[in-house]
This record gives C-alpha cells, structure tokens and sequence, in this order.
C-alpha cells in the first residue's frame, strides 16, 4: 500500500510539474510578462496582426500556413541575436509536432554547417507551444 500511495503522489507531482511548464508559455501575456521580467524586448502577434508575417511563416519548416498559428512572440536581450527567442502557439498539437520536429532537423543541420552557434541554441514544444531561441532565452520562458 506504502509503494501505491508513493507511486500515485510521484504522478501527481509530475503532473502539477508539466501542468506548471505549459502554463507558462500557454500563454502569450504570461510568456510576455516573464520575459520582460528578465529585461527582455518583447513583441507578440495574435488575430490580425500575424498577417504580416504570414510570408515568413510560409517558409519556415513546419509551420507552412498562417491559418495554423494562433500566436507570435519575439524576444531579445542584449545586441543583436546575443539572447533571443521566439515562441510560435499553435491552434493544433499536431501542428506544433509537427514544426518542433522540422525545428529539431533545422539545429542538427545548423550544427554541421555552423558547430557553435548551434551549441547555444535549443529548441522545445510545450504543448500548443514550439519555443527555439539561445538556451538562456528559452530557458527564460519557462
């Protein structure tokens, strides 16, 4: 009985826990605030306003169509790409996948052609989330 209840509270531990980290960057406001928190610029798009965008996101691999994203976010610290990141919500987890996996391939290729700037990066999903960016700045999201 002792090992079940251990058990169950370890579950419910992780739970919380990976409730925790999708609530952090489930949100742009949230995300947003985090960031500037950190003394990051902050940007973010949602309805009409990712129109503009809809070019780049034609030609990032994974995401394809403008009709997928629900939100943009953009953050720098520092000089130029010293500390950045950027955060894509999807309106589907399929989609998110599906770009978090185009984004994985997308690093391993940087890290043949470019060894230390990849070292810096990283990327990560967080459900409806694809976060890539250097690590500290991912790591800033949560």
């Amino acid at each position: 009985m002792k090992k079940v209840s251990k058990i169950l509270s370890v579950m419910l531990v992780m739970l919380f826990c990976l409730g925790a980290v999708a609530a952090c960057v489930g949100d742009s406001d949230k995300t947003k605030e985090k960031l500037e928190k950190k003394d990051y610029k902050v940007q973010t798009y949602s309805g009409d306003a990712l129109s503009a965008f809809g070019g780049m996101f034609a030609q990032m691999p994974g995401v394809g169509e403008l009709s997928k994203v629900e939100a943009y976010l953009m953050a720098s610290k520092g000089e130029g790409t010293d500390d950045m990141v950027t955060v894509i919500w999807f309106k589907e987890t399929a989609d998110a996948k599906e770009a978090y996996k185009q984004a994985k391939e997308s690093l391993k290729k940087m890290e043949e052609t470019d060894a230390e700037a990849a070292k810096k990066m990283k990327v990560k999903r967080s459900g409806k989330a694809v976060i890539s960016g250097t690590k500290d700045a991912v790591k800033a999201c949560g």
